[in-house]
Protein backbone atom coordinates (compact mmCIF):
# COMPACT_ATOMS: atom_id res chain seq x y z
CA UNK A 1 0.00 0.00 0.00
CA UNK A 2 2.86 1.92 0.95
CA UNK A 3 4.38 1.39 -2.80
CA UNK A 4 1.04 2.51 -4.37
CA UNK A 5 0.81 5.76 -2.33
CA UNK A 6 4.69 6.25 -2.73
CA UNK A 7 3.87 6.20 -6.76
CA UNK A 8 0.73 8.29 -6.81
CA UNK A 9 2.23 10.85 -5.11
CA UNK A 10 5.31 10.95 -7.34
CA UNK A 11 3.34 10.69 -10.53
CA UNK A 12 1.37 14.20 -9.14
CA UNK A 13 4.85 15.88 -8.47
CA UNK A 14 5.89 14.96 -11.90
CA UNK A 15 2.86 15.86 -13.46
CA UNK A 16 3.22 19.17 -12.24
CA UNK A 17 6.49 19.99 -12.35
CA UNK A 18 6.56 19.59 -16.18
CA UNK A 19 3.02 21.22 -16.99
CA UNK A 20 3.23 24.15 -18.31
CA UNK A 21 6.95 22.65 -20.20
CA UNK A 22 5.21 23.01 -24.18
CA UNK A 23 5.48 26.60 -23.73
CA UNK A 24 8.81 26.74 -23.10
CA UNK A 25 9.60 24.37 -26.41
CA UNK A 26 7.73 26.73 -28.12
CA UNK A 27 10.08 29.77 -27.16
CA UNK A 28 13.38 28.02 -27.40
CA UNK A 29 11.89 26.69 -31.07
CA UNK A 30 13.28 29.75 -33.41
CA UNK A 31 16.47 29.59 -31.42
CA UNK A 32 16.98 25.76 -31.94
CA UNK A 33 15.24 26.47 -35.47
CA UNK A 34 18.17 29.42 -36.17
CA UNK A 35 21.11 26.59 -35.46
CA UNK A 36 20.04 24.42 -37.76
CA UNK A 37 22.63 23.43 -40.44
CA UNK A 38 22.15 22.46 -43.78
CA UNK A 39 24.03 21.60 -46.92
CA UNK A 40 25.27 24.82 -49.23
CA UNK A 41 24.60 23.40 -52.57
CA UNK A 42 22.89 20.26 -52.87
CA UNK A 43 25.56 18.01 -54.51
CA UNK A 44 24.24 15.87 -57.15
CA UNK A 45 25.02 12.23 -56.67
CA UNK A 46 28.08 11.49 -53.64
CA UNK A 47 31.14 13.86 -52.69
CA UNK A 48 34.06 13.32 -54.16
CA UNK A 49 38.11 13.88 -52.66
CA UNK A 50 38.97 17.27 -52.12
CA UNK A 51 35.45 18.68 -53.02
CA UNK A 52 34.57 20.69 -49.64
CA UNK A 53 30.92 19.81 -48.32
CA UNK A 54 30.08 24.21 -47.49
CA UNK A 55 27.75 23.68 -44.29
CA UNK A 56 25.14 26.71 -44.05
CA UNK A 57 23.29 27.84 -41.02
CA UNK A 58 19.52 28.73 -41.58
CA UNK A 59 20.23 32.45 -42.53
CA UNK A 60 22.31 30.94 -45.28
CA UNK A 61 25.74 31.82 -43.22
CA UNK A 62 28.44 29.59 -44.11
CA UNK A 63 29.81 28.03 -40.88
CA UNK A 64 32.25 25.43 -41.89
CA UNK A 65 33.63 23.10 -44.27
CA UNK A 66 34.37 19.63 -44.73
CA UNK A 67 36.45 18.26 -47.13
CA UNK A 68 38.13 14.26 -47.28
CA UNK A 69 41.74 14.77 -49.11
CA UNK A 70 42.64 11.28 -49.20
CA UNK A 71 41.76 7.75 -48.18
CA UNK A 72 45.16 5.42 -48.33
CA UNK A 73 45.53 1.36 -47.95
CA UNK A 74 47.57 0.58 -44.91
CA UNK A 75 49.27 -2.72 -44.67
CA UNK A 76 50.06 -2.25 -41.45
CA UNK A 77 48.46 -4.22 -38.51
CA UNK A 78 48.24 -3.22 -34.80
CA UNK A 79 49.29 -6.38 -32.91
CA UNK A 80 47.41 -5.53 -30.10
CA UNK A 81 43.83 -5.24 -31.53
CA UNK A 82 41.12 -7.33 -31.30
CA UNK A 83 40.33 -8.06 -35.04
CA UNK A 84 41.53 -8.63 -37.54
CA UNK A 85 40.28 -6.86 -40.57
CA UNK A 86 40.71 -7.68 -44.24
CA UNK A 87 42.12 -4.20 -44.99
CA UNK A 88 42.67 -0.78 -42.98
CA UNK A 89 42.31 2.33 -44.35
CA UNK A 90 43.25 5.63 -43.45
CA UNK A 91 41.14 8.71 -44.28
CA UNK A 92 42.78 12.32 -44.10
CA UNK A 93 40.50 14.92 -43.97
CA UNK A 94 40.25 18.78 -43.48
CA UNK A 95 37.47 20.92 -42.07
CA UNK A 96 37.62 24.96 -41.63
CA UNK A 97 35.87 26.69 -38.60
CA UNK A 98 34.28 29.87 -40.91
CA UNK A 99 32.00 31.12 -38.41
CA UNK A 100 30.86 28.18 -36.26
CA UNK A 101 28.58 29.44 -33.17
CA UNK A 102 28.18 27.32 -29.86
CA UNK A 103 28.13 28.57 -26.51
CA UNK A 104 28.85 25.27 -24.75
CA UNK A 105 31.67 24.71 -26.76
CA UNK A 106 33.28 28.35 -27.11
CA UNK A 107 32.66 28.34 -30.56
CA UNK A 108 34.98 25.60 -31.16
CA UNK A 109 34.47 23.60 -33.89
CA UNK A 110 34.53 19.70 -32.97
CA UNK A 111 34.05 17.28 -36.37
CA UNK A 112 35.17 13.62 -34.96
CA UNK A 113 34.43 9.80 -35.82
CA UNK A 114 30.86 10.54 -34.28
CA UNK A 115 30.47 12.61 -37.47
CA UNK A 116 31.22 9.75 -39.76
CA UNK A 117 29.99 6.04 -40.80
CA UNK A 118 32.27 4.16 -43.16
CA UNK A 119 30.91 1.26 -45.32
CA UNK A 120 33.22 -1.20 -47.23
CA UNK A 121 31.69 -2.16 -50.81
CA UNK A 122 29.34 -4.97 -49.08
CA UNK A 123 28.28 -2.26 -47.11
CA UNK A 124 29.69 -3.55 -43.75
CA UNK A 125 29.86 -1.08 -41.09
CA UNK A 126 33.60 -0.35 -40.97
CA UNK A 127 35.12 0.11 -37.15
CA UNK A 128 37.38 2.45 -35.82
CA UNK A 129 41.09 1.19 -36.13
CA UNK A 130 44.22 1.54 -33.69
CA UNK A 131 46.62 2.18 -36.59
CA UNK A 132 50.80 1.41 -36.05
CA UNK A 133 51.15 4.26 -37.83
CA UNK A 134 51.27 8.03 -36.14
CA UNK A 135 47.97 9.68 -37.31
CA UNK A 136 47.16 12.75 -37.71
CA UNK A 137 45.44 14.68 -35.40
CA UNK A 138 45.87 18.77 -35.93
CA UNK A 139 42.70 19.67 -32.83
CA UNK A 140 39.51 21.61 -32.81
CA UNK A 141 39.45 24.64 -34.62
CA UNK A 142 38.24 28.60 -33.25
CA UNK A 143 36.70 30.77 -35.26
CA UNK A 144 38.78 31.17 -38.89
CA UNK A 145 41.23 28.12 -38.73
CA UNK A 146 41.08 24.84 -40.08
CA UNK A 147 42.30 21.59 -38.69
CA UNK A 148 43.64 18.28 -40.74
CA UNK A 149 43.01 14.74 -38.88
CA UNK A 150 43.38 11.07 -39.77
CA UNK A 151 41.46 8.37 -38.99
CA UNK A 152 41.58 4.88 -39.76
CA UNK A 153 39.06 2.00 -40.07
CA UNK A 154 39.42 -1.53 -40.45
CA UNK A 155 36.87 -3.13 -43.49
CA UNK A 156 35.28 -6.33 -43.57
CA UNK A 157 35.69 -6.85 -47.29
CA UNK A 158 38.68 -5.62 -49.32
CA UNK A 159 37.58 -2.83 -51.17
CA UNK A 160 38.68 -0.50 -53.68
CA UNK A 161 36.27 2.12 -52.73
CA UNK A 162 34.42 3.26 -49.47
CA UNK A 163 31.33 5.08 -48.56
CA UNK A 164 31.57 7.80 -46.24
CA UNK A 165 28.39 9.25 -44.40
CA UNK A 166 29.46 12.55 -43.01
CA UNK A 167 26.51 13.97 -40.36
CA UNK A 168 25.74 16.57 -38.53
CA UNK A 169 22.67 18.69 -36.75
CA UNK A 170 20.71 18.72 -39.87
CA UNK A 171 23.25 17.34 -42.44
CA UNK A 172 23.94 14.33 -44.09
CA UNK A 173 25.99 13.83 -47.13
CA UNK A 174 27.36 10.45 -48.42
CA UNK A 175 30.48 10.30 -50.44
CA UNK A 176 31.89 7.27 -52.49
CA UNK A 177 35.88 6.98 -52.68
CA UNK A 178 38.54 5.56 -54.09
CA UNK A 179 40.88 4.15 -51.89
CA UNK A 180 44.67 4.25 -53.11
Amino acid sequence: MKKIISLMITSIILTGCFSGQPEVFEELKPQAEKVALSIQEKQEGPMTINNPLNIIDSDNNLVYSFTINSIVNTKARNDYSDTDPAQVVIINYTYKNIDYKDTYSNNILYITTHNFEVLDKDGNKAVSYPAKETLLYDGSPKKGFESINEEAYALDVESDEIIFIFSDVGVYQEFVLPIK
